[in-house]
C-alpha cells in the first residue's frame, strides 16, 4: 500500500472524461455546465488505528485491502488525499449535544458502547475523521472540482441516530453529509447496505426536505431487527419521504436490481440535486454478516444505474466485510458511476452564447416543472399547496 495515498498535500491528477473542470455546483445544477472530473476519494491514517477488537468483523483490514487493491488496479479517475477531522459544530448539525459530550469522554480510551460497537484509545479522532471526510466531500461537490467524491472511512456511521450510537457506528457520515448539501439543494439518501440505515431515517424521519431510501434484508432476520418495515414512511411534513424496502434471504443481482430500479425511480421523481450514497459492500457473495450473492459485475451495473441520474454524487463507505472481495466491488462500483457520469455529462454550451440564466425561449422543457418547484421552494415565501399549483400550470402548459 502506498503512503502517497494519505498524502494531505495537492491530490493527484487524473483525466477527465469531458473539457469543462472549473464549473461550480450552480452552474452544473442548471445544466448550463458539465462537471467532469476525477472521482475523489477521501481516507486517513486514522481509520487503520481504530482497533475494534480481535476478532471483529469491522477491522482495519477492510480499509488497508480495499486500498490495496484501489493502488494496484487503479482506475484513471481516482484521486486520493486525506480530510480533515470534523468540529464538533459540525457533527451537532445531526447529533444531539450530550451524545457529543459523551463521545468526547471516550478519547484514549477501550471501552463498549454495547455488545458490537466498541471504542479503542484512536477511535475517537477516527470518528472525527470519517465525519470530517464526508464534510471535505461534499465541499468538493460544491467547489465544482469533482461530480463524485468517495468518503473511504471506518468506522462507518449508517446506524448512528440522532441519540444513539450503535452497529459499530459513532457519527452518522451520510447524515452530515446531506445536512450540509442542503442548504445548496434538495437532498436523496440511498442506502444500499445489506443492513438498514437506522440512522438517516431516525435524523430525517420528521423532515421533508431530504428523501431517505434504504434497500436491505428484511428486519425479521437483518440487523438492526427493530428498524427497516415497509410501514416506516416518516411521521408529520415527512411523511412519504422516507421508503424502506426489504428483501429476502436470498438476492441475486437480477433480483437486487428488480428493487433498485423504482428506488430510483422514485429518486428522479423527488427530482434532487444532489445524491448520498451509503455504499455497504455486504450484499456480496460470500459475506459474513449478510445473505446475498452479488458479484463484482453486479456492484458496476448498479454504479451505472445511479450515474444516470445525471446528479452530483457523494459515496460515503459503510458496511462489507469479506476483506478478498472489498477491493475489487469497489472498483467495479466506480467504474459503473463513473463510465455512466461521463455518458450523462452535459454538452458543453458555447463560449459565445448568453448565459442560462438568461436565456429567453417560447417552449417548456421536461424538467421546467421540477426547477418552478425548487425555485418557489427556495424563496420560503411560498405554502405546499402554492408549489404544487405552479409545478402544475408547467406541466399544463407542456
Amino acid at each position: 500500500m502506498s503512503p502517497g495515498l494519505y498524502s494531505p498535500g495537492p491530490a493527484r491528477r487524473a483525466p477527465r472524461c469531458g473539457r469543462q473542470a472549473g464549473a461550480s455546483a450552480l452552474r452544473y445544477i442548471s445544466g448550463s455546465y458539465p462537471v467532469s472530473s476525477p472521482v475523489l476519494v477521501l481516507t486517513h491514517p486514522l481509520f487503520l488505528q481504530h482497533q475494534p477488537g480481535r476478532g471483529h468483523p469491522e477491522s482495519p483490514l477492510r480499509l488497508s485491502r480495499t486500498l490495496e487493491y484501489l493502488e494496484k488496479n487503479r482506475l484513471p479517475t481516482l484521486e486520493f488525499r486525506a480530510p480533515r477531522l470534523a468540529r464538533p459544530e459540525e457533527i451537532a448539525r445531526v447529533h444531539d449535544p450530550e451524545l457529543l459530550e459523551e463521545f468526547g469522554g471516550l478519547a484514549g480510551t477501550h471501552v463498549a458502547i454495547d455488545v458490537d460497537t466498541f471504542a479503542s484509545p484512536s477511535t475517537h479522532d477516527a470518528a472525527l475523521a470519517a465525519a470530517g471526510a464526508s464534510i471535505e466531500a461534499v465541499e468538493a461537490v460544491l467547489g465544482g472540482t469533482h461530480r463524485t467524491a468517495f468518503a473511504l472511512v471506518r468506522p462507518p456511521g449508517h446506524h448512528a441516530e440522532r441519540r444513539a450510537f450503535g452497529g459499530f457506528c459513532y457519527f452518522n457520515n451520510c447524515a452530515l453529509a446531506a445536512q450540509s448539501l442542503r442548504g445548496h439543494g434538495r437532498v436523496a439518501i440511498l442506502d444500499i447496505d445489506y443492513h438498514h440505515g437506522n440512522g438517516q431515517q431516525d435524523i430525517f424521519y420528521d423532515r421533508p426536505d431530504v428523501l431517505t431510501i434504504s434497500i436491505h434484508g428484511d428486519p425479521a432476520f437483518a440487523y438492526p431487527y427493530f428498524s427497516g418495515f415497509r410501514d416506516e414512511i416518516g411521521t408529520g411534513e415527512g411523511a412519504g419521504f422516507n421508503l424502506n424496502l426489504p428483501l429476502p434471504e436470498t438476492v441475486d443481482g437480477d433480483r437486487y436490481r428488480k428493487t433498485l430500479a423504482p428506488a430510483l425511480r422514485h429518486i428522479a421523481e423527488f427530482a434532487p440535486d444532489f445524491l448520498v450514497v451509503a455504499l455497504g459492500l455486504d450484499t456480496a457473495k460470500g459475506d459474513p454478516t449478510g445473505t446475498w450473492s452479488l458479484t463484482r459485475n453486479d456492484f458496476k451495473l448498479n454504479g451505472q444505474l445511479i450515474g444516470d441520474l445525471g446528479i452530483p454524487v457523494l459515496v460515503v463507505q459503510e458496511g462489507g466485510y469479506r476483506t478478498r472481495t472489498l477491493g475489487v466491488n469497489a472498483r467495479y462500483f466506480f467504474e459503473g458511476l463513473s463510465a455512466a457520469h461521463c455518458a450523462a455529462s452535459p454538452q458543453r454550451r458555447p463560449a459565445n452564447s448568453p448565459p442560462a440564466a438568461h436565456r429567453i425561449r417560447h417552449h417548456v422543457e421536461p424538467r421546467d416543472p421540477q426547477r418552478v418547484r425548487r425555485l418557489a421552494e427556495s424563496t420560503g415565501f411560498f405554502s405546499q399547496p402554492e408549489v404544487h399549483v405552479a409545478e402544475f400550470t408547467q406541466l399544463v402548459m407542456d
